[in-house]
């Protein structure tokens, strides 16, 4: 979605303010995602919103499709693709989790899912990239972006993911053979991590327009470029996991802070000046693949972490707290 959105309405309405308010309210739009978790949480509707993410999705390019210069078409499309996002970025996590029990199959399902999702930015990359570079017009692009989600809305209806089924004993158990964070830890990790993403979902959210607005590259170079990063990802994400798995999941997001940090400093050190466009390319690119091993150490960290609230909330609440900020 960030690959087609924000560049679309640049220039459809040519309104930088209109783009900011897209990304604001993506953000605010997480925090009523935590309400859709206890949801899920208490009625077990893990699959029902899993579906309803992918339907918004779905209704948000169509919209997108006819959208001209009514602001509010652009408003409505970012709830949409915010509750969309937010949910299948912590109900995603949550399967993986929650169906596997042991930590080393939890860490390789994080691994594999977010490979998947690599390959799904991939495809989209390569699609919008390539109707971009042939002449081919944005509401072409938008058309492909719809078959594939529609594809997956279909797939989803006829193959839904397991039943998440919660065992509170387990629970209790795990919870009593495992050391508790302090409250201080948790709300530290939380806050750190809304630090964190703050740099690296402008980079990823905003990357296409940011490339090609400050050092002119172009939307087709950008989306290809978003695909190889996707690839690069799927492969790395293997080592990271093993990685991960060695040295533990607060290692590996560490790491990725201080690889925001690296590239956040030298895009700022770029802007306004003559640079090559693999430059800045680079550091988007960059930023991807960092997105992804950040998801998958928050995904494990929160697993930890939420034993202290897990009677209460469980794994979907703090899982959201990460997810708020993409």
């Amino acid at each position: 979605m960030a690959i087609i959105i924000a560049p679309v309405i640049l220039s459809r309405t040519g309104s930088a303010i209109l783009v900011g308010q897209v990304m604001l309210i993506l953000g605010l739009i997480g925090l009523v995602a935590p309400l859709l978790g206890a949801l899920a949480d208490r009625f077990s509707w893990h699959r029902q919103l899993h579906f309803f993410a992918l339907a918004c999705h779905c209704l948000a390019l169509l919209i997108l499709l006819w959208a001209s210069q009514s602001v509010w078409h652009y408003w409505l499309i970012a709830i949409l693709v915010g509750l969309g996002s937010n949910l299948i970025l912590i109900l995603n996590p949550t399967f993986a989790l929650k169906l596997n029990n042991q930590p080393a199959m939890q860490t390789r399902a994080l691994k594999r899912l977010f490979q998947i999702q690599m390959l799904g930015v991939a495809i989209a990359g390569v699609s919008v990239g390539t109707l971009n570079y042939f002449g081919w017009s944005q509401t072409a692009q938008i058309v492909s972006l719809i078959v594939f989600d529609f594809a997956l809305l279909v797939l989803v209806a006829i193959a839904p993911p397991t039943a998440i089924k919660f065992e509170p004993a387990h629970d209790e158990e795990t919870v009593s053979q495992t050391r508790k964070p302090s409250a201080a830890i948790w709300f530290g990790f939380v806050a750190c991590v809304a630090l964190s993403m703050f740099i690296g979902s402008n980079m990823v959210e905003l990357g296409p327009v940011i490339i090609e607005q400050a050092f002119g590259v172009s939307v087709a170079s950008s989306a290809f470029g978003m695909a190889i990063a996707a690839m690069v990802t799927l492969v790395s994400l293997a080592p990271a996991g093993r990685w991960m798995e060695k040295h533990d999941s607060q290692a590996l997001w560490l790491v990725t802070i201080v690889i925001n940090l690296f590239v956040a400093v030298v895009m700022w050190g770029m802007y306004g000046n003559q640079v090559v466009a693999m430059l800045p390319l680079s550091l988007i690119l960059l930023s991807i693949i960092n997105g992804a091993w950040n998801d998958i150490s928050i995904a494990a960290l929160a697993d930890k972490i939420s034993l202290i609230l897990q009677q209460r909330h469980k794994v979907t609440w703090l899982l959201q707290s990460h997810w708020d900020f993409r």
